[in-house]
This record gives C-alpha cells, structure tokens and sequence, in this order.
C-alpha cells in the first residue's frame, strides 16, 4: 500500500490537517479466479486508524451497480507497460449526498470483486499487472449553492501491484444485462436535442478558441528548420490544463503526437466531430444506480438517468449539454485517447488541482473547459 498527494499543496493548506486526522486506510489488490471466472480480482479497503474514514463510491471499483464498474479505476497493463483497454461503463454522477459515501468504522474491511474480463479488453494470454487507487476523506463533504462537494482534505491511497498470468476460457462476460430503457418523453426528448446541439456549438468554440492561443515563430526561407508553435497564455487554458510545454516535441519531431500539449487539441477536437452526426442517447431507469446518477455510457451509447433532466440543458457549472461534452470524451474509437475519471475529483477546484499528466487526461477537465464554466474556488469553504 502506498499513500501519495491527491490534490496540489494549495487545496492542502486551505483546511489545515495533521496525520492523526486523517484515517488510516490499506488498498489491496488480491487475484481471486473462480471455476467461471478465471480473471477476475478482489479489491479489499482496511481501516486501521481510529476515526472513521469516506470514500466517494462511485468513484472507486467498490460500486458495481448493475454489477458494473462505473470507471477504469483499476489500471490494467501488459508485459510491456501498455495500458489495457476499459471496454466498461463511464457513471457522471453529480451533487453526492451522504449515501454516495462508503463510510469504513475502524477496523472494518470494504470489499469487492470485479472480473477483468467484463470490464477490459484482456490479451488472449500472457501477463498483466493490476493496481488500484481511492480517496480517502475523514468526514462527507458539504454541498454548496452550486450543488458541489466542499473540498476537503483527502489522501490517495495506493495498493501494491499485483501480476498473474491471463488465463483464456473464462466464461466472462456472463454478468445479467438490466434493460431499463424507456421511452423518452415530449421534454425529455427536447432537452436532449438542445444538450446535443449545444454540446457541439460549445466545442466547436472550444477548437476555435484553442487556435486562437497559437502563433509560430516567423518563417525563414533560407532556414529549412520548421517554425516552432507557442501558445498565448491564458487563464481558460491555464486554469484546467496548466502550462503549455514549449519545450515539447512538435512535427515533424518524432513522438509529437504523443505530448500532453498535442493531447488536448486532439480530445477536444474529437470531442467536437464525434458531435457533428449528433450523440446516441437513450432514457433510462437507471435502477441499481445511485439517485445522482445523470448517465453512463458504453462505447458510443449514453444512457440518460431521471437525475440527469434536473440540471439545467446549459449554463452553470453542471448542465445536461456538459454532461454529453463528459460521455463523448470518453469514447474509446481511435480518434484521441479516452479521457477518464481521476479518485477525487469531486468539483472544480479538484479538478484544476490535478498536474498536467492527468488534467490533460480527466473528462471532468474537458467539460468544464469545453463548456467554459465559471473557474473554481481554490480551496476548502
């Protein structure tokens, strides 16, 4: 088990917190096959400390409504350090109330099991690697007027990797599909429409105003060396993704197209074509899940939940046009690298806390930047 910072100094310092405050909580990955299952990992969370610790459920692989995990929060990877892909369902789930915490008493043990083979696209054999990690709070955040969590201190606790063998034959997959689909009514049906629209006029401002912030060196024609691109500084960009790397390689340079700079242009890019056909979207009971639930997706599917026809179709922090902006980022179809979701990201000011690495990877990022919401606080209330 290994304990990191989750969120920058900034939001740290902003509630002052000693060691003995915060719980103490052990994650642990175990490799747990059955006669069915031959793929399949426990996770277990321990409290061994003296006060009780808070976990966000949905944003760990210890909620499984439907039997489904809500997120790739178990990071799966080859022989060769590559990534296995998450083929399993992404959960926006807004405004948490007490019962989106799993509350862990002293001395008690949380647990869950989760079969790899549902949720990733496993290689046909050889081995992986399998870690996990969660947030850990020692009280339920507060919701504010604009319907987010408070920020308050919370720990990253990291489990030890585990590795094994990838065995074929399992008869994964198996988990009971729930068709909760309904129709949509006469509202329903417009305030979606409207979402889409808006989601796609809002990322094509995106693109727009991410060309705006560029300029390149001035050509030399006596110079063969390609002119190199900077950007303008600016607080939109600053303030969800950080600095632009100038210093990062750019074309015709080898791995170009592989920095957290390029990243960014790419996501939001993709986010806007994916949106130009429209989003296939469906109304859902969403039975099993939380009542916060606002949708969750599988490949290019959302499922649109009661919650989500709460918020209002644009404007705000929340909204259902970011909402489709957050599935669609997701969407693993080659166009840019999937966005995910990051333990503890719960508002905006978590959200601008990450570094680069994964700010430039976190769908709560994108949307936020795609829909230009109003910037976070800093810091706890």
């Amino acid at each position: 088990m290994r304990k990191t910072a989750g969120l920058a100094l900034a939001i740290l310092l902003a509630t002052p917190v000693t060691a003995i405050s915060m719980p103490h909580v052990e994650l642990a990955v175990h490799y747990q096959p059955t006669s069915e299952a031959h793929n399949v990992v426990r996770l277990t969370a321990t409290n061994f400390g003296p006060g009780n610790a808070y976990v966000m459920t949905y944003q760990t692989a210890f909620a499984l409504p439907q039997g489904r995990t809500t997120g790739r929060w178990i990071q799966v990877r080859t022989e060769s350090r590559r990534d296995v892909a998450y083929k399993g369902r992404w959960v926006v789930a807004r405004s948490p109330d007490a019962a989106s915490y799993t509350r862990i008493s002293p001395g008690e043990t949380i647990t869950a099991d989760v079969d790899l083979d549902t949720e990733y696209v496993l290689p046909e054999q050889g081995t992986v690697t399998v870690s996990s990690s969660i947030a850990i709070m020692d009280r339920m955040p507060e919701l504010d007027s604009f319907g987010e969590p408070e920020t308050v201190p919370q720990e990253i606790v990291e489990s030890e990797t585990i590795e094994f063998s990838v065995r074929a034959g399992s008869s994964a997959g198996k988990v009971p599909a729930v068709n909760a689909v309904i129709q949509c009514n006469v509202e329903q049906s417009a305030s979606t429409q409207k979402a889409i629209t808006g989601a796609q006029a809002a990322s094509y401002e995106a693109v727009n105003f991410l060309s705006s912030l560029y300029y390149m060196d001035p050509f030399d024609p006596e110079d063969p060396v390609v002119p190199r691109v900077h950007m303008k500084p600016h607080i939109r960009y600053q303030y969800w993704f950080h600095e632009f790397d100038d210093l990062a390689p750019q074309p015709p340079d080898p791995g170009a197209m592989d920095t957290d700079n390029a990243m960014v242009d790419q996501v939001v890019f993709a986010t806007y074509t994916r949106l130009i056909p429209g989003a296939r979207t469906v109304c859902d009971s969403c039975p099993g899940y939380h009542p916060g639930a606002r949708a969750w997706n599988e490949g290019d599917v959302i499922h649109l939940c009661p919650a989500n026809f709460l918020d209002p179709v644009l404007g705000g922090v929340t909204s259902q046009a970011g909402t489709i902006a957050h599935e669609v980022s997701h969407r693993p179809d080659g166009e840019a690298v999937p966005t995910r979701d990051f333990p503890g990201v719960e508002n905006r000011a978590t959200a601008h806390a990450l570094d680069r690495y994964r700010a430039v990877r976190s769908g709560a990022n994108y949307e936020y930047f795609i829909m230009n919401v109003p910037l976070g606080k800093s810091g706890a209330r």
